[in-house]
């Protein structure tokens, strides 16, 4: 994570997040289907994130909007994860999309270290972070569901 540097406290920290998502779900579960819930969810995240983002700049709306992008991306995924599988395994769908997203970090990481290392100052601040970018974005398209990429 080139903004503060990939560390297992990081990834530590998501997968409690991970977690708490999934307690929060299953709790909703109990009135519904997997899929009813992640419909719900992400009706909700929607208008949150439309709503929040009439606050440009100020900074706890800004970073309630980065959750809420977070929590509709995982949610879209598990979704379209326990459509393909036929399956209601909630808890097992988001893990794997959280595990997933924490190993890209991990490997994001690394490869900025790497970028860096290389550079030898010749290139800006901001080709090395597009770079780095475009490099996660050519890992996150070798995604596959019940796979965890490679380096």
């Amino acid at each position: 994570m080139a903004i503060c540097g990939y560390n297992e406290k990081i990834g530590n920290g998501l997968r409690l997040l991970v977690e708490g998502m999934i307690d929060a779900l299953e709790k909703k579960m109990e009135a519904g289907s997997a899929n009813a819930v992640l419909q719900h969810e992400l009706l909700e995240l929607d208008n949150i994130i439309t709503v929040l983002k009439t606050a440009p700049g100020e900074v706890l709306p800004e970073m309630f909007i980065g959750l809420n992008l977070l929590a509709r991306a995982m949610f879209s995924e598990v979704q379209r994860e326990l459509t393909i599988s036929d399956s209601n395994d909630l808890a097992g769908a988001c893990r794997r999309v959280g595990d997933h997203f924490i190993g890209l970090l991990a490997q994001t990481e690394l490869k900025h270290q790497e970028l860096r290392s290389h550079s030898n100052g010749r290139a800006s601040i901001a080709a090395q972070a597009r770079a780095l970018a475009q490099w996660a974005l050519e890992k996150s398209s070798s995604y596959e569901v019940g796979r965890v990429p490679t380096a």
